[in-house]
């Protein structure tokens, strides 16, 4: 709008005497609008804005672990018990999928106390590496610590189980 203003005033300041130089503003002032315009559409385009409604579920995994069938009872730690050389002792748990996507697991027992306990004692689960546990589905765990023949010398340990579900 300022452009085009600015054009009229020149155009009302030029003389009839000189049509030559009235056609040359008008042919301007005609380039000028259309540029003008052309701008105001191209602005239009890019800065356009479409507000589109969406719903959605963020996805999500996570396992919860617990003592019981039913899933009620958190699992907080494991009591192995007393455990001899070259024997082993099973513990039961159910791992619950609480997540909305299809998960699969992965067990790595760490921070061994004292840390020459993982050189004398393994652990094992009956997990079938890849299997699918779907969103809510519970599973039954067996975790099996299993000693070595060899004396650990070791009366008392500690460790970690870490288990990591992927979707």
């Amino acid at each position: 709008m300022f452009t085009i203003d600015l054009l009229f005033l020149h155009v009302e300041k030029v003389s009839m005497s000189k049509p030559w130089k009235l056609r040359n503003i008008i042919l301007l002032f005609i380039v000028m609008s259309i540029f003008s315009a052309s701008s105001a559409i191209t602005f239009g385009l890019i800065s356009s804005q479409k507000i589109t409604p969406t719903t959605g579920v963020f996805a999500s995994t996570g396992i919860g672990i617990y003592k019981d069938r039913p899933c009620t009872q958190n699992l907080t730690s494991i009591d192995w018990g007393v455990i001899y050389p070259s024997g082993s002792v099973t513990r039961h748990a159910y791992i619950r999928n609480l997540g909305n996507l299809n998960v699969t697991l992965q067990m790595t027992p760490s921070n061994w106390n004292p840390a020459s306990a993982s050189n004398y004692l393994t652990l094992s689960w009956n997990y079938t590496a890849g299997k699918i546990i779907k969103p809510q589905e519970a599973i039954h765990i067996m975790f099996t610590l299993t000693a070595s023949a060899n004396d650990p010398k070791v009366e008392t340990f500690q460790f970690n189980i870490n288990i990591t579900s992927t979707g």
